[in-house]
């Protein structure tokens, strides 16, 4: 390539469609950033220059958190002086700004944003005060969670891990020419693309026989034949579980509730924990390459109907609900699941499927943390959890998904977007996103929207116009464009949750630093995303083509 840059081997037919190993994910993260700090974006398109080159270190994940943490550090001291002018020359950077005029177009939405002129921007509604020293704690703190976070990251040496993740591919590359060919062979009406990619393998079922004798499926008698001979119902590798602290009717259920009519509903509702209580079964741990489920260590809640998995931000109101039903038990297994999940991949998944390690969601777990201990004062809890919550802040603020923003009085604020790590239909909704994808014509311009469908998913907002420059054409999704007000307030808590958290422990250095931390995402959430004329807060727009006014 031109840019000298090794690009990363090609990719079979099967591994286009297999989610990236926990391997796969860390080189591809760090080869992506060492292509932004050559001056190109992923796509091969020229970049502003300046970037940091990569940290060299052998460790993959260290090096990422150590380059952004630096990145991070070197932009707090280029803060303009009362006077107005810099320290130091300052490198380029990327700006943004709030939609206000025209619609961004489906072609530029891979094209990094351009600086916006200082003449064209919009006149603050608000008198910027100089920043506050405090803020100077921002890049240490962000330094001590990243490097730590680093320090923490689980060694991975089980015997025969990387035949088994090389199974569960396999399995996953199968079940999506499963469900292709149940398309063709049963038809469109009631077809749920999801149900395919969750079977497991039948008990002495084979793979490579189930491949050969996919080839020769043509009616639809043939594939229901098929499907019964080599695999198991859908979520039969989940075992129910009846929570030991369920109670038909506990003490102190909604002590305000008076009415017997509502009281009554309330317990029908409450009594459905038992039919939603779930275990893995032994064998996903034992076999992961004849399941795409994950095992989980913990009792599950599922949401019920085809979605047979945990799903994250999901989890949240599940919580919540088992607190009012007192059961406090079940509630710190859902906890204590999540937090397995980011120990084993660095953050919470979208789901707790081999297809949704590619993306996570709305970031909920330090708040289900608190919630808890709240409800039961469980310091364990907090301890268990709390190197968890610091690795899965540093994912948030990763170069990932952080975007540096320079308001009109050249302050410069980190914020932070959705963006899932994959470019190809997502193996849960493949047909649909490709038939979505056949309105395009080329390849590049259909991985890009993949791109945007998976980032979108990432959001918990599957599917809404938010994400869209043109409401009517989901074509148009632009998510990674869209600096989210909702997600930088769950980070903003999330940093203040951590803040108390390590005042609980007895860390005060670090409850003093996320406590700083918090204070400048809110002062960014105010400069950048309060409105006072509108008096509510916009999602921020980075530009693509021009300004654009989209309310959100």
């Amino acid at each position: 390539r031109r840019d000298g840059i090794r690009p990363p081997p090609p990719r079979t037919d099967v591994e286009a469609s297999e989610p990236p190993t926990k391997k796969k994910r860390e080189a591809q993260l760090l080869h992506m950033r060492q292509v932004r700090s050559q001056g190109i974006d992923p796509n091969g398109r020229p970049r502003s220059a300046g970037a940091l080159s990569p940290v060299p270190n052998k460790n993959p994940r260290v090096a990422r958190k150590a380059q952004t943490a630096s990145k991070i550090i070197v932009s707090a001291f280029h803060q303009p002086t009362a006077g107005g002018e810099r320290k130091s020359p300052p490198r380029p950077r990327r700006l943004a700004r709030r939609r206000t005029e025209a619609e961004p177009s489906q072609q530029d939405t891979d094209v990094t944003p351009p600086q916006i002129p200082q003449q064209n921007r919009k006149p603050s509604h608000h008198r910027m005060a100089p920043p506050p020293r405090h803020l100077l704690l921002l890049p240490v703190l962000l330094l001590v969670s990243l490097l730590r976070a680093a320090q923490m990251e689980t060694v991975h040496a089980a015997a025969g891990e990387g035949d088994r993740d090389e199974g569960a591919r396999a399995l996953l590359a199968l079940l999506q020419r499963v469900q292709s060919e149940a398309l063709r062979a049963l038809g469109p009406r009631d077809f749920d693309p999801k149900l395919y990619v969750d079977l497991p393998l039948a008990p002495g079922a084979d793979r490579a026989a189930a491949e050969a004798a996919l080839a020769t499926v043509t009616t639809r008698g043939e594939m229901e034949a098929f499907l019964a001979r080599y695999f198991a119902r859908a979520g039969s590798d989940l075992v129910e579980a009846d929570p030991p602290d369920f109670e038909a009717e506990p003490r102190g259920f909604l002590p305000r509730v008076a009415s017997g009519e509502a009281r009554a509903w309330a317990l029908q509702v409450h009594a459905l924990w038992k039919d939603l209580a779930r275990r893995v079964a032994p064998s996903v741990a034992a076999r992961p390459d004849r399941h795409t489920l994950l095992p989980l260590p913990g009792r599950v809640v599922v949401p019920g109907s085809r979605f047979r998995e945990v799903y994250y931000w999901d989890s949240y109101w599940v919580v919540r609900g088992l607190l009012v039903s007192k059961m406090y038990d079940t509630a710190k297994d859902i906890v204590l699941n999540l937090v397995y999940l980011v120990e084993e991949y660095g953050f919470v998944l979208n789901g707790a499927r081999s297809y949704y390690t590619n993306r996570s969601q709305p970031p909920l777990l330090s708040s289900m943390v608190l919630e808890l201990y709240t409800a039961t004062g469980d310091l364990g809890l907090v301890r268990r959890a709390f190197p968890s919550l610091l690795k899965e802040h540093s994912f948030w603020v990763s170069e990932l998904h952080n975007v540096e923003i320079m308001d009109n009085h050249g302050r410069l604020h980190n914020l932070s977007r959705y963006q899932a790590m994959w470019n190809k239909p997502r193996p849960e909704s493949a047909t649909i996103d490709e038939e979505l994808a056949s309105k395009l014509n080329s390849t590049a311009a259909k991985e890009k929207l993949y791109h945007q469908i998976a980032s979108a998913a990432e959001s918990g907002w599957d599917f809404s116009s938010r994400w869209m420059s043109n409401s009517t054409d989901m074509t148009t999704l632009v998510t990674t464009f869209v600096i989210p007000v909702d997600l930088n307030t769950f980070i903003c808590k999330m940093e203040r949750d951590i803040a108390v958290f390590a005042e609980l422990i007895g860390e005060k250095a670090t409850a003093e630093l996320f406590s700083q931390a918090s204070k400048a995402r809110h002062t960014a959430i105010e400069s950048l995303l309060w409105n006072s004329e509108m008096e509510q807060w916009l999602d921020y727009w980075l530009p693509t083509d021009g300004n654009c006014q989209v309310i959100s």
